[in-house]
């Protein structure tokens, strides 16, 4: 069996660190793309927009002459709601 040098040792020992540390390296995975939360002023507007929607949905079908003109109203403020 052959001998090995303290240097020979070393050397070896040195490379097979380095290429388990370039190994782990390589096998780690990348971060994972975080999505930012959405703007709080679009979750609420979002919100607004669902409310508005039923209670048009609601004067629609009461189909009241008395209630007509809530009903309209509503409907400006909903259409003003999704222009923004």
């Amino acid at each position: 069996m052959r001998s090995l040098s303290r240097r020979a040792l070393l050397r070896g020992g040195a490379l097979g660190v380095a290429a388990v540390a370039v190994a782990g390296c390589a096998a780690e995975e990348p971060e994972p793309l975080r999505a930012e939360p959405p703007d709080p002023e679009t979750v609420l507007l979002r919100q607004l927009i669902a409310g508005k929607e039923q209670t048009v949905a609601l004067y629609a079908s009461a189909a009241s002459a008395k209630l007509a003109p809530f009903g309209k109203r509503h409907e400006a403020h909903l259409a003003e709601l999704r222009r923004r």
